[in-house]
C-alpha cells in the first residue's frame, strides 16, 4: 500500500528466501553438542502483486539434515522482497516464515517466584504453531521439586580438575561445604526430585491450570514438564523453572549458604523495604549498608544461625531515583559481596492530550482547523504550552522522527562503592614486590621457504591475490624497444570517446584514451593497432611510416539492440524502449491534397479513402482479413472504434504508434499499430474539461510548525492550516509542558488522498541531450472503472511559454481505463533541446467527476562547464594601449561556445570587489569554508555602506524601481534550484538588472542579520582547540 492509501497493484516483486535454525530455550540445559546451522539462500524469484497489491511467494521448506530431529529445531525462512510499483518507486521488505519437524510449540508461564501461602496461584499453558498463531492441544503436565545440595556450599575457590583424586563420599567428608563438580552448585543442572503436582490439560478449553495444594509443597526451585503432541504425532515437550517461597518462613530453603530478597519490586516515600536476609549457615556474621547519593548512611551487623532476618529500612521523598543495599559476608573460608537496587520511581505528571477534532483522511490543498484539549490528573483542565507540528511520513524511512522532552534530568540509581576482599582470600594470584622483571628476546631463525605460487593448503583467498599483484609488477606494461611513439584522437559520432582499449596486436601492450579521447603509445613500424569499445564495432589498423592516427568508431547495431542506459540511469531492452510515433498536424493535413501520400510507408494493414476538400470525407478502415493479427487499433478523440467517418476540415491531428510502446499505452489489441486521432471538436471540449482541473503545486514536507500554543480557560488549544498537496501520509506530534515543567507527548497520522491521484515519476534533475520517457502512475481508489485522459503540458520555467514542440512532446493528451481499485501507467517520449534553463512540468487527468494534478519544476543541467577569463588593463591619464585576446582570435575547439564577452571601465577598482561580493553572499551550502565567505561578504560589504553614503543613497536609488525585478528573482524557489545546479545564472540579463540586484543583496538590515546568523553558526561548529570541521 503507498502512503497515499492506493493499493500496489501489478508491481514487480523480486524474492529470496534465506534459512537459518532455532532450537527451544531448554535445548542449551542438556545440549552436549552445539549444532551452528549456517545461513542458506533457499530460492529467489520474481512475482506481481495483484489488483489489491497482494503476492504470493512458494517455496521448498528445505531443513539441515545435519540437526538431529530430536532436538526439535525450528528452521527461519527469512523472506526479502523488493517491490517496484509501475512507477519505478522500490520498497524493501522482510519477514520470517517458521517451519519445523514439529507443527507446535508448547510454553508454560509462571512468575519467577510463587508465593505459596497465596490461595489462587496458577500458571498458564499456551500452545501455538511455529508462527505465533494459537493452536489448541491436550497434554500432560507434571511438576517436580529439583533436588539441591544437602549442605550449603561456597564457591570452589578453584576449577573443577580433569582427574579426581578422591572418590565423592572422600570428597565430601573431607570438604562438607565444596560442590564437588562444577555444575553441582549451578541450579540449573540440579536433578528431578518428587513429582508433586500432575494434570491433564486441555488448552482448547482452558489455558489456565490451578495449583492446588501449594501449602504442603516443600520450599525451593521446582521443574515443570508439559508433554503433548503435534498433529503429525510429535512429542512436544516444554520446560520452565520456578521457586516457592513462604513470607513467613525463618529457615533458607534448598541450603542455600546465602539468600537476600525485598518483600516489592517497586517502592514510593513513606513505605518501608521489608529486607530478608537468611542463610542455611549455623554461624555466618553479614554485613548490610544502606547507600544513598553514594554515601552510606547506615550499616547493620547480622548474625545468622540457620535462619532468616528482617530488617525494616524507611523510604523517603529524597529517595526518588533509588538507592543502594550492599552487603559481605565471610564464611567458610570465603568472601561474598553484592548489592541489590532499590526502585523508587521518580512522581509521574499525569498531563494528557485529548483530541477534540481531528481527520485521519483529508484532501489535499483543503483548510483544517483541529482541537485538543490538555488535562492534568483527575481529568482537570490545565494551563499548558503547546508545540505542534505535522511532515511527510515518507520521511520517516531514511530516518525516523520522535520528540523526547524531559526537561528534568532524572538518574537510575547506580552504586560507585565496591566491597572486595582479594588480598584476603586470593587463591590464584599473589606478587613479589622486591624482585625486579627482566625482559628476555630470542633471536628467530628464518628458513627457507617452498615457492607455492599463490597456492594454499587452507585456500587462503589474500595468499592468492597477494602473489598476483606481486607478479603483476613485475611484468612490463612498455616495450623495452620501439620505433617510435604514436598518438592520436579516438571518436564517434558525437565526439571524443574516453575509455577505449586500444592494444598492439599479438602482444599483451597498449593502453587507453583518456577524457578528451586522446592516447599514445610505442609502436614499431609493422604493429597493427586494435581498437575496441563497448557497444562499438572493433577497428584495426597498421602503424606503418604514421607518426598520429585517428580513428572514428562506428556503433554496433547487435551490440546497441541489447541494452540502453536511459538518462534516469535505468537499463532497459532497447525495443522495450524506444516507440514509433509519427504525427501529421492539421496545417500539414490541410497542405496536402492525398492523405494516402501523407501515411504512406507509414504503416501497414490500412486502407484510406477520400481526399481532403472541404467537403469531403476521409473515410479509414482496417483492411480486410479473415485473421484479426494485423487488425490496427483507432483511437478517436480517445474512444476506441473500429472505423469512422470525419469531415477533412474537422481533423486536427493524427498520429500513427507502432512497436512496443503502442502495446504498453493501449493494451495487447494495440499490438500492429495505434492510429491516434484528434478531431478540432473534440480537442476544444477536452480541452475545457482539462483546463478546469487544477493541479496540485504545494509539496511542503512540513505541514506546520507552531512552537508555543497556549490553552484558553477551558485547557484546549485550536489551529488552522491549509493542507500541503502532496499526495502521502502524514505524522502529527503535539508536545504540551506547564511551568511545573510537566510535560506528555501525543503522535497521530493523518492521510492526504483523491478519489482519482495522479502521481509522476520525474527525475530529480533534466540534462541537455536526453532522451528520457516521462511516467505517471494513475490510482483509481473508487469502486468502478473509470475511462480518462491525461494531459502533459510543458512550460519553459522562466519565461512561462509551452515548450510541447522543442521537447517533442507531440502527444500530449492520452486516454486510459483503470479498473476500480487499481493502477495504471501512462507515459511520454520526450527530448532535451540546448539552452534550457529549467522545465515546469503540469500532468492533469479526468474520469468522468474525478480528477487530479501535479505541476513541479525540474531544472536543466548543461553538459558544457562555465569558464571565465579575465584580461586586466590598466591605462593611464592620456593613454593609448593596444591589447589582444589572444585566446579568442586562436580558438581551434569544436565545442565550446561563447557566453558573453564583457568589457568594463571604471576609475574606481573597488566596483569590481562590490560586483563580486553577492557571488559570496548567495552560495547556498553551510560548509565552514562557505559560511565564512558569507560572513566575510557581508562584513564587507557593510563596511562599504558605513563608510560612504553616497554608495548607499545609490544602492536606494537602485532598488526602488520594482521594474528591475527579473522573473528570475520574482520565482525564489525557482532561483534557488538553479543556483544549486547552474550557478552561472546569477549573471544578470542586463546591467540594470545587475545594479538592482546588488542593490537587493546590499541592504544594511538584510547584512547585520546575515552577519549575526553567520558568526553564530562558525561558533557552534568550532573546535575547542580552535580549529574547523569541514561540516558540522
Amino acid at each position: 500500500e503507498a502512503f497515499s492509501g492506493s493499493k500496489i497493484s501489478h508491481a514487480k516483486v523480486a524474492y529470496r528466501v534465506v534459512r537459518t535454525a532455532n532450537f527451544p530455550i531448554w535445548y542449551n540445559w542438556y545440549a552436549s553438542n552445539y549444532f551452528d546451522s549456517p545461513k542458506l539462500e533457499i530460492t529467489h524469484g520474481e512475482t506481481e502483486t495483484d489488483e489489491n497489491g497482494l503476492y504470493n511467494i512458494t517455496f521448498k521448506a528445505i531443513p539441515d539434515l545435519e540437526i538431529p530431529k530430536k532436538n526439535l529445531p525450528t528452521f527461519n525462512y527469512k523472506v526479502y522482497a523488493d517491490v517496484t510499483d509501475i512507477n519505478g518507486e522500490t520498497h524493501s521488505a522482510e519477514t520470517i516464515v517458521k517451519v519445523g519437524y514439529h507443527s507446535l510449540t508448547i510454553s508454560a508461564n509462571i512468575a519467577a517466584k510463587v508465593d505459596q501461602l497465596k490461595t489462587d496461584n496458577a500458571l498458564t499453558i499456551s500452545s501455538n504453531n511455529l508462527n505465533g498463531e494459537f493452536v489448541p492441544t491436550k497434554g500432560t503436565l507434571k511438576i517436580y521439586k529439583l533436588k539441591s545440595p544437602q549442605n550449603p556450599l561456597r564457591e570452589r575457590p578453584w576449577s573443577e580438575p580433569d582427574y579426581q583424586l578422591f572418590t565423592e563420599n572422600e570428597f565430601r567428608n573431607y570438604f562438607p561445604h565444596d560442590p564437588f563438580t562444577e555444575a553441582e552448585s549451578v541450579e540449573k543442572n540440579w536433578k528431578k526430585g518428587s513429582l508433586v503436582f500432575e494434570y491433564n490439560f486441555d488448552t482448547g478449553k482452558s489455558k489456565k491450570i490451578i495449583l492446588e495444594n501449594m501449602k504442603e509443597w516443600i520450599t525451593g526451585k521446582y521443574l515443570i514438564i508439559a508433554e503433548g503432541n503435534d498433529k503429525f504425532g510429535q512429542q512436544i515437550i516444554a520446560k520452565k523453572r520456578f521457586s516457592v517461597f513462604n513470607s513467613k518462613n525463618t529457615h533458607v530453603s534448598d541450603n542455600k549458604l546465602f539468600e537476600i530478597n525485598t518483600d516489592k519490586f517497586v517502592y514510593h516515600a513513606n513505605e518501608m523495604v521489608q529486607l530478608k536476609i537468611g542463610s542455611a549457615s549455623k554461624d555466618i556474621s553479614v554485613t548490610i549498608e544502606i547507600e544513598k547519593q553514594h554515601l552510606i548512611v547506615t550499616r547493620y551487623i547480622i548474625h545468622l544461625n540457620n535462619e532468616i532476618k528482617t530488617i525494616s529500612i524507611p523510604v523517603y521523598k529524597e529517595d526518588e531515583g533509588g538507592f543502594a543495599i550492599k552487603y559481605h559476608y565471610v564464611n567458610y573460608n570465603s568472601f561474598k559481596s553484592g548489592s541489590i537496587l532499590i526502585n523508587v520511581p521518580y512522581t509521574q505528571n499525569n498531563l494528557q492530550i485529548e483530541t477534540l477534532t481531528f481527520r485521519d483522511k483529508i484532501q489535499p490543498g483543503s483548510k483544517q482547523t483541529w482541537s485538543f484539549k490538555i488535562k492534568g490528573s483527575n481529568s482537570t483542565k490545565i494551563a499548558a504550552e503547546v508545540l505542534a507540528s505535522m511532515y511527510d511520513a515518507s520521511l520517516d524511512k531514511f530516518k525516523s522522527h520522535d520528540w523526547n522532552f524531559n526537561p528534568v534530568t532524572r538518574y537510575s540509581y547506580y552504586s560507585n562503592i565496591q566491597i572486595n576482599a582479594s588480598k584476603s582470600f586470593g587463591t590464584k594470584n599473589f606478587a613479589i614486590r622486591n624482585k625486579p622483571f627482566v625482559y628476555y628476546s630470542f633471536f628467530q631463525q628464518q628458513y627457507d621457504a617452498l615457492n607455492w605460487f599463490g597456492f594454499s593448503f587452507r585456500n587462503n583467498s589474500y595468499t592468492n591475490r597477494y602473489y598476483l599483484t606481486e607478479t603483476k609488477k613485475e611484468i612490463k606494461s612498455e616495450r623495452a624497444k620501439y620505433d617510435k611513439i604514436i598518438s592520436g584522437t579516438v571518436t564517434d559520432e558525437s565526439g571524443p570517446l574516453p575509455g577505449v582499449n586500444i592494444t598492439i596486436r599479438g602482444t599483451n601492450f597498449g593502453t587507453q584514451t583518456d577524457f578528451d579521447g586522446h592516447y599514445s603509445i610505442k609502436v614499431k613500424s609493422d604493429d597493427q593497432l586494435v581498437f575496441s569499445f563497448i557497444g562499438m564495432i572493433t577497428a584495426s589498423k597498421v602503424v606503418g611510416n604514421q607518426s598520429k592516427m585517428d580513428v572514428q568508431l562506428k556503433a554496433s547495431e547487435e551490440a546497441l539492440d541489447e541494452v540502453v542506459v536511459t538518462a534516469l540511469g535505468i537499463k532497459r531492452n532497447n525495443k522495450a524502449l524506444g516507440y514509433s510515433v509519427s504525427t501529421v498536424l492539421s496545417d500539414k493535413i490541410s497542405a496536402t491534397n492525398d492523405i494516402a501520400t501523407i501515411l504512406a510507408g507509414k504503416v501497414s494493414g490500412v486502407q484510406i479513402t477520400g481526399t481532403l476538400g472541404a467537403s469531403e470525407k476521409i473515410t479509414i478502415r482496417g483492411m480486410s482479413s479473415t485473421s484479426t493479427k494485423d487488425k490496427l487499433l483507432f483511437i478517436v478523440d480517445g474512444v476506441p472504434v473500429e472505423d469512422f467517418d470525419i469531415e477533412a476540415n474537422e481533423l486536427a491531428s493524427l498520429s500513427i504508434l507502432k512497436g512496443t510502446e503502442a502495446v504498453a499505452l493501449y493494451g495487447a489489441k494495440a499490438a500492429n499499430g495505434v492510429i491516434v486521432i484528434s478531431t478540432k471538436k473534440g480537442q476544444e471540449k477536452l480541452d475545457l474539461q482539462l483546463s478546469k482541473v487544477n493541479a496540485r503545486k504545494n509539496f511542503n514536507e512540513t505541514a506546520f510548525f507552531y512552537p508555543n500554543l497556549k490553552t484558553d480557560k477551558n485547557g484546549e488549544i485550536q489551529f488552522s492550516f491549509n493542507t500541503p498537496e502532496s499526495l502521502t501520509r502524514w505524522k502529527l506530534q503535539l508536545l504540551a509542558h506547564t511551568k511545573n515543567l510537566e510535560t506528555t507527548i501525543k503522535s497521530l497520522s493523518t492521510i492526504t488522498q483523491k478519489e482519482l491521484m495522479v502521481t509522476p515519476n520525474a527525475p530529480r534533475f533534466l540534462r541537455e541531450g536526453d532522451q528520457i520517457v516521462f511516467s505517471s502512475k494513475i490510482s483509481n481508489l473508487t469502486t468502478k472503472n473509470l475511462n480518462g485522459f491525461a494531459k502533459l503540458e510543458l512550460t519553459d520555467a522562466i519565461t512561462g511559454k509551452a515548450i510541447n514542440k522543442q521537447l517533442e512532446n507531440s502527444l500530449t493528451i492520452q486516454n486510459f481505463t483503470i479498473n476500480a481499485k487499481e493502477n495504471t501507467n501512462i507515459r511520454w517520449k520526450l527530448s532535451i533541446p540546448k539552452g534550457m534553463q529549467a522545465v515546469q512540468y503540469k500532468i492533469i487527468a479526468k474520469a468522468g467527476d474525478f480528477s487530479d494534478g501535479e505541476q513541479n519544476i525540474l531544472p536543466v543541467l548543461s553538459n558544457r562547464m562555465l569558464v571565465t577569463e579575465t584580461l586586466p588593463m590598466w591605462v593611464r591619464g592620456n593613454q593609448t594601449k593596444t591589447f589582444s585576446l589572444d585566446k579568442l582570435k586562436k580558438n581551434t575547439s569544436t565545442t565550446l561556445s561563447n557566453h558573453k564577452l564583457t568589457l568594463e571601465i571604471t576609475s574606481n577598482p573597488a566596483w569590481y570587489a562590490i560586483q563580486s561580493l553577492p557571488y559570496l553572499m548567495e552560495y547556498p551550502y553551510e560548509c565552514a569554508e562557505q559560511t565564512f565567505s558569507r560572513y566575510y561578504a557581508n562584513a564587507l560589504a557593510s563596511n562599504i555602506l558605513n563608510s560612504n553614503s553616497r554608495i548607499k543613497e545609490v544602492f536606494n536609488q537602485w532598488k526602488s524601481n520594482e521594474s528591475l525585478i527579473s522573473n528570475l528573482e520574482k520565482n525564489q524557489e525557482l532561483k534557488s534550484i538553479l543556483i544549486q545546479e547552474t550557478p552561472w545564472v546569477r549573471d544578470a540579463q542586463s546591467e540594470t538588472e545587475q545594479k538592482k540586484r546588488i542593490a537587493l543583496l546590499f541592504d544594511l538590515n538584510k547584512m547585520n542579520n546575515e552577519l549575526l546568523v553567520a558568526i553564530r553558526k562558525l561558533k557552534k561548529m568550532q573546535f575547542n582547540n580552535g580549529g574547523f570541521p569541514w561540516f558540522k
